[in-house]
This record gives C-alpha cells, sequence and structure tokens, in this order.
C-alpha cells in the first residue's frame, strides 16, 4: 500500500456513497461525517464527488483524521491535513475500473465500520458501484455495515437502499441511531 501523510491510529469509519447526492443526502453526509469525527473516529472515504468529497471537506473543516483512498496515487499530491493519501499502486494513464474497485477493497480493508448516508442504483442488480463494492467487501470481511434509510422518494435512491440491505447493510433510522451503534465500537 502506498501512503502520503501518516494514518491516523485508532478506529475509523468509512463514509460512502452516491457521487449525486439529493440536497437531503448531502445534508446527511454532513451530519455524519460530523458526528463520527465528534466521537473520535478516523474518517475514510474515496476521492469521488458526491459523498466522498463531502465526507472529506466536513472531515478537514472538523479538524478530524482522515484518510483518502483512491484508485491510484500521483506523484506530488499532499495529504490532508491530519491524514494520509492511500492507495494500491501509482497512476500511469488513465484509471481504469480495476483500480476503482481495488479503491473499494482498501477502503473496506481500512474500516472497522462503514457508513453510506445514500446511495443510487446502476442496474437492476447492483447498486452502483464503488458504493456497493465497497459495501460487498466490507459485508464479506465481518466488519459493520450501516445504511441510513431514505429520505426522498426517488426511484434510485430507494432501489439502491434495497439491494444494499439485501446484501447485508444494516439500515438505520437516523443519526441518533446510527451514534448508538458507533459509540459500542469505540469501546
Amino acid at each position: 500500500m502506498i501512503v502520503i501523510g501518516r494514518i491516523p491510529r485508532g478506529r475509523a469509519i468509512a463514509i460512502v456513497g452516491t457521487r449525486n447526492p439529493t440536497r437531503e443526502g448531502a445534508r446527511l453526509t454532513r451530519l455524519v461525517a460530523r458526528r463520527v469525527a465528534e466521537l473520535g473516529f478516523t474518517v475514510i472515504t474515496g476521492d469521488a464527488r458526491g459523498v466522498d468529497s463531502i465526507t472529506a471537506q466536513q472531515t478537514i473543516e472538523t479538524k478530524a483524521p482522515l484518510v483518502i483512498a483512491k484508485p491510484c496515487i500521483n506523484s506530488g499530491e499532499e495529504p490532508p491535513p491530519n491524514g494520509a493519501i492511500v492507495g494500491l499502486r501509482y497512476c500511469n494513464g488513465r484509471v481504469t475500473g480495476g483500480m476503482l474497485v481495488s479503491r473499494d477493497w482498501l477502503i473496506a480493508k481500512l474500516a472497522d465500520a462503514i457508513i453510506v448516508p445514500e446511495a443510487r442504483s446502476g442496474s437492476a442488480r447492483m447498486a452502483c458501484c464503488g458504493t456497493w463494492y465497497t459495501v460487498d467487501f466490507g459485508v464479506k470481511r465481518g466488519v459493520p455495515v450501516f445504511i441510513l434509510r431514505p429520505m426522498t422518494s426517488e426511484p434510485d435512491v430507494l432501489e439502491a437502499f434495497r439491494i444494499i440491505t439485501r446484501d447485508g447493510a444494516v439500515p438505520v433510522g437516523g443519526i441518533e441511531e446510527l451514534v448508538n451503534r458507533l459509540r459500542s465500537l469505540a469501546n
């Protein structure tokens, strides 16, 4: 694994989700990231737009430890304050689908739990794409995976929730329920 910066010690929670969150999904992501940081966890996320970038921005604003997992590392990248950038290879051209799946695996490998504030389905068989892969790797690894109940009636968000819970994520009804579940991990 390539590390730029320093991976903080202690328990880590991954926050991943759709690249196109609803307004409520974006608000929920900021709240989840802030609460995870307040509980003293390191936050792990990917480098995609949407839930990942909202998570990273909120974590940096709260001055909490942050690890950003990337499909590949470019030379000269700077780590976030209080954290690191991690990846499995250096970039030598374009990013491939396999690199993205490797990033999702890395997120699940580093996490003590995974939270999905909001996801969207990409096809009839899976909640696309990185979110589903991260959830699948986490479930197979035996880490707790939580998904918040949708706060929208958009069909692709509802379908992603259905698929991700079917595939092993635990649905949670809101922030306080999530915080109570995470407190047990902090001890």
